[in-house]
């Protein structure tokens, strides 16, 4: 099975229902749903092409109807995003979108949100919430297309990171981020910003217009 790109992961959780978030889904050229995810695409009038997880919440006549696009991944020391992200780092794809892996239970989204800065994969991974969007920044520098006052939020995790920016209300030289907490609540200026990353890596999250 060959996959277009971005590949796009619908999780089990709140269904996209923002304009952002819920177009990105429409247009999808391919939708992994992670196991009960599936459920909600159907009655939304739209089809998996592939299905991944450990299957205890889909329904059973979804699951005859699709087994033979279904991906069983029983073990449970991995939730069915982290099972969905190894099966596209293995197949060498490099783009992803993934939906509808917050809301419902906090405990889910923390470990959604957490297990891409945690974890080092190789894609280039944005997580869409109906809110805004997640993704890693890494080493060197980046241009983010921006707006005037778009809600903008840096998190670390494990290591330190550090960081430069311009063009936020709230800019910074060479800090050291190493926590959760202490570089969020920031906003843009412009139509873009930039991010260098000297050290480590961070997680970014821009919102919505």
């Amino acid at each position: 099975m060959i996959l277009k790109e971005p590949i796009v992961i619908l999780a089990n959780g709140a269904f996209p229902e923002s304009k952002v978030s819920f177009t990105i889904l429409k247009k999808a050229k391919n939708i992994i749903c992670l196991d009960g995810a599936t459920n909600k695409l159907i009655k939304h009038g739209l089809e998996p092409t592939l299905i991944i997880g450990d299957l205890d919440s889909i329904e059973s006549k979804y699951k005859t109807m699709y087994k033979d696009i279904i991906i069983e991944k029983k073990e449970q020391n991995q939730n069915d995003l982290r099972k969905a992200l190894s099966w596209v780092e293995k197949n060498n794809y490099r783009t992803v979108k993934v939906l509808g892996a917050t809301g419902n239970r906090e405990d889910h989204f923390i470990g959604n949100i957490f297990g891409i800065l945690d974890i080092d994969y190789p894609m280039d991974i944005q997580l869409v919430t109906d809110f805004g969007v997640f993704q890693i920044l890494k080493k060197g520098k980046h241009v983010i297309p921006s707006f005037i006052g778009q809600a903008v939020s840096f998190f670390a995790s494990k290591q330190t990171a550090k960081v430069s920016t311009y063009m936020l209300k709230y800019s910074f030289i060479e800090d050291n981020i190493s926590d959760c907490f202490s570089y969020t609540l920031n906003e843009s200026v412009s139509n873009s910003f930039r991010v260098e990353i000297l050290k480590g890596k961070v997680l970014l999250f821009t919102g919505h217009k």
